[in-house]
């Protein structure tokens, strides 16, 4: 049984909302993990308020990276390989940060600055998701002043 105190809403946008929630759920589980929550420490009320605003944003970034892999992927009929060699049609945000984990650059500090350079090139599927969001590898490389 599903309950809302928003009279104006109807029941199957009821039932659409319930349905999102276990997504949602499954995101935050991530970050109440301890490996993460202990490495954390903040002095301040506000700092703590920051915090989470800011692991929010992030969600919701991770999640439309999520949605826009998964629906590219779909649409091309696609896959891409994941941490371990599998083989994945709906990556989950997790397992696509973890696809760009050992990506290596290198800076070189010149006359011009520090340019970086990637120690190898992307693989397939680094370069599809890049692609996918609409990325360019230069986000990577390039001459920082």
């Amino acid at each position: 049984m599903l309950v809302s105190t928003d009279l104006e809403i109807s029941a199957e946008d009821i039932l659409s909302e319930y349905k999102t929630q276990s997504s949602v759920e499954k995101k935050f589980q991530q970050l109440k993990s301890p490996g993460f929550i202990n490495s954390l420490f903040v002095k301040t009320p506000e700092r703590v308020e920051a915090l989470t605003y800011m692991m929010l944003i992030t969600m919701m970034i991770l999640s439309v990276i999520e949605h826009v892999v998964r629906r590219e992927l779909k649409k091309e009929e696609a896959i891409v390989i994941g941490p371990g060699k599998i083989k994945m049609k709906r990556p989950t945000f997790k397992a696509i940060v973890d696809i760009f984990y050992n990506i290596a650059v290198f800076a070189i500090k010149d006359k011009q600055g520090v340019k970086r350079i990637l120690k190898k090139p992307l693989n397939e599927s680094q370069s599809k998701i890049m692609r996918y969001l609409g990325l360019d590898e230069s986000i990577f490389t390039g001459t920082v002043l």
